[in-house]
């Protein structure tokens, strides 16, 4: 069973194929050049098809937090594809894809994962390993940085920190805390996909949205659209 996974919520645009079955290695494209989402994914996914010679089954994307533009393009790109190709859709919470970094976790392992939002705050995930797999412990939120050291601080105890950005967990180093710094890969996926790929299933593909946690609020230019003329 292959599944188009989609992955846009930081620079990375990401795309791979992956099959469930584990016939045949997962096919993938990425890139890092700034501000590539609208250019490459649907060249990527593209690409993709026509390796694997064959449609997808489903298709998944990383649905936020994240990156506002990154999202948007990401969601719009899955649900244009999976109204096309008349499959389903998929949704994955970005700290949830960050938690797979925990890998092998003992059970009852607490993971809370992390990214840096604006304005001095981060979005916010905590789980915990259960039988070999992630349980939401809370909802995903967006909060004042200060406020996330203190509650990641207050249970050290059995706990694993990840994140995506190294000097946030460097600030964390001075609290005795267990960190682990991830580049996540769209293919990391791949396992939280096989074993519970209904978990994650749309319902309403029409009001799916993505998970912005914040709302976004436009910044002044520091100048005029007018100064930056050629003329």
């Amino acid at each position: 069973m292959d599944i188009l996974v989609i992955d846009t919520y930081s620079d990375t645009c990401g795309v791979a194929m992956l099959d469930l079955k584990g016939n045949r290695k997962p096919l993938v494209r990425t890139s890092d050049a700034p501000r590539s989402h609208a250019k490459m994914l649907a060249v990527f996914a593209s690409e993709l098809m026509q390796e694997a010679g064959s449609k997808p089954e489903g298709i998944a994307v990383v649905a936020g937090p994240g990156s506002y533009t990154g999202l948007r393009i990401g969601v719009s790109t899955a649900k244009g594809l999976a109204w096309s190709l008349n499959v389903p859709l998929y949704g994955i919470s970005t700290l949830l894809y960050l938690a797979q970094g925990a890998g092998s976790a003992a059970d009852g392992t607490n993971v809370v994962s992390f990214i840096k939002a604006r304005e001095g705050e981060v979005f916010l995930g905590q789980f915990r390993t259960e039988s070999s797999r992630l349980v939401r412990v809370g909802e995903d939120r967006a909060m004042n940085l200060k406020d996330a050291a203190e509650l990641i601080s207050s249970n050290k105890s059995g706990q694993v920190v990840i994140s995506d950005d190294a000097p946030m967990l460097n600030a964390l180093q001075n609290r005795e805390l267990n960190t682990q710094l991830v580049t996540p890969n769209v293919v990391d996926l791949l396992p939280l996909l096989t074993n519970h790929l209904d978990d994650f299933r749309v319902n309403d593909q029409n009001s799916f949205e993505p998970s912005y946690l914040k709302e976004f609020v436009a910044r002044k230019a520091a100048t005029s659209i007018f100064d930056r003329l050629p003329f």
